[in-house]
């Protein structure tokens, strides 16, 4: 008897670390997300700390574009404009190659940064209505022969227009001094989407559409895009 119950104690041992090591070996692999899920363009998305992730997507498939090095060069510019700006302020984060799809995921510390990798001047502020209403020339330039004349010929008398904006919650019309100052401004020219990551966009002017969210719109890039928005800050 005493056989037999030594014999059941060995095979539940036996059983028990064999399932054990086959839940073991059975855990799945740790997979890293996938930065570009979701992502069909290109975008910027603006984060609450001032930082920019760039997503960047471009189809060389149809192109004469050797795009095999690209990753080296993109890297190589990166670390020229580092060593330009006195610091690791740049950093590809990631890069795929879809069967000729390149994407590639670039972290900037801030807009400067981000200004300067693509020679471009966006502006990221707090609402200013200078930066974005519009002088337009009211008359004709005064002949200066003319004994009474207050203007040359090459000065130009004009007037001050406020910029208007569409209200995101509502579609309705607004005017630059209308908006508060307190609120976020982006000004830029490019054909791009943009996201404000923990944010949300107020306001934007005829050269911008509204996303699928909250916190999305897109550039058209036919002129000077100005989006009014806020950050979620959590106090």
């Amino acid at each position: 008897m005493k056989k037999y119950f030594y014999l059941i104690i060995s095979l539940t041992l036996l059983f028990v670390f064999s399932s054990y090591g086959k839940q073991k070996d059975e855990t799945p692999e740790y997979v890293r997300p996938d930065i570009f899920e979701g992502y069909n363009e290109s975008t910027l998305i603006f984060n609450a700390d001032g930082s920019i992730t760039e997503i960047a997507m471009q189809d060389y498939n149809e192109s004469d574009v050797d795009y095999t090095g690209l990753k080296s060069y993109v890297e190589s510019e990166i670390r020229d404009a580092n060593s330009k700006l006195g610091s690791e302020c740049i950093a590809m984060t990631d890069y795929f190659d879809d069967s000729g799809v390149i994407k590639a995921a670039i972290h900037y510390t801030d807009i400067n940064s981000y200004n300067y990798f693509n020679s471009v001047n966006y502006d990221m502020s707090g609402f200013d209505p200078d930066k974005c209403d519009i002088r337009v020339q009211l008359d004709e330039t005064v002949d200066a022969s003319l004994t009474d004349a207050t203007y040359t010929d090459a000065e130009v008398e004009t007037d001050l227009v406020e910029a208007t904006f569409t209200d995101a919650s509502d579609n309705s019309l607004k005017r630059s001094s209308e908006i508060s100052k307190s609120y976020m401004m982006l000004i830029l020219d490019d054909k791009v989407d943009v996201k404000f990551e923990d944010g949300k966009v107020l306001y934007y002017n005829s050269y911008v559409e509204k996303g699928k969210s909250d916190n999305t719109v897109k550039s058209k890039g036919d002129g000077k895009a100005v989006i009014v928005f806020e950050f979620n800050y959590a106090y």
